[in-house]
């Protein structure tokens, strides 16, 4: 496997910006039909690693075609509010359109709008759907570094698991919050990753448990680690926007966005 060409970055998730091409007076299907090249652009890599980008790609573009044309209120004003504020802040969209896309529940029924693809998409998509509607942003500690793969060790759940990575220089103990998919027989960093060093450990784990708390999600007293594993995996699912207000503002004393943001915009 070739670290340069065979990675899920910025570069082959969005290798050029557009998002701005996007129109809410066409069609979806016009969109789709102009951007059909572009979809299915030949990319280097095996075919597992070509049919996740061109299927994160189609989702993607679903995705702006339902914010664009209003067809769930709720969505299109979570990404109207949040692209307002961190549109400029990282140097791909995927972050962020994975949060929404992906992790924000909405209307009666509480499904996000991945999870609403699983059963309405070709089949190649619905799998994709799927993976990502389970995927979530994870705060992973750097155990070891192996070649092109670093082995992690998740907060909270202390979860084992290697991940091929495109970090520039990775250090054992460095701080990682990601979102990671699997392609193939390999899980990969999803996007942008965003590091802290070693030094920065204890004062990240207590920013998660203060959050938590924040959130009416209490850390549970010692031996009952398995509730906390799962009050940490349900947090990271729906704190997105606070994890864009820590990594990606721009504004020093912005404020910060609290977990509940979600809770915000569907009660709105």
């Amino acid at each position: 496997m070739k670290k340069e060409l065979y990675n899920m970055n910025d570069n082959t998730l969005f290798p050029h910006d557009v998002s701005d091409d996007f129109n809410s007076e066409l069609h979806l299907k016009d969109i789709l039909s102009q951007l059909n090249g572009y979809l299915l652009e030949d990319l280097p890599g095996p075919k597992y690693f070509k049919e996740a980008i061109h299927n994160w790609r189609k989702f993607f573009f679903l995705g702006m075609g339902s914010i664009h044309s209003n067809e769930f209120p709720p969505l299109t004003q979570c990404w109207n509010e949040l692209e307002k504020r961190f549109g400029d802040s990282f140097s791909d969209e995927v972050f962020m359109a994975s949060c929404i896309l992906a992790d924000f529940q909405f209307g009666k029924e509480n499904l996000s709008f991945a999870d609403r693809l699983i059963s309405s998409e070709p089949e190649e998509l619905q799998d994709f759907a799927a993976q990502i509607a389970r995927s979530r942003l994870g705060v992973y500690q750097i155990v070891a570094i192996k070649n092109d793969f670093v082995t992690l060790k998740e907060f909270f759940t202390d979860k084992v698991i290697s991940v091929f990575h495109m970090l520039e220089e990775p250090e054992k103990g460095q701080i990682c919050l990601a979102r990671i998919l699997t392609a193939g027989n390999h899980k990969f960093f999803f996007g942008e990753t965003h590091c802290w060093p070693s030094e920065n450990t204890s004062q990240i784990f207590n920013m998660v448990v203060d959050k938590m708390t924040l959130y009416g999600l209490d850390a549970p007293k010692s031996g009952s680690e398995s509730r906390l594993s799962a009050q940490y995996e349900k947090f990271m699912k729906i704190s997105g926007p606070y994890w864009m207000s820590i990594v990606g503002e721009t504004d020093f004393f912005a404020d910060v966005i609290m977990p509940d943001f979600y809770d915000d915009i569907n009660n709105a």
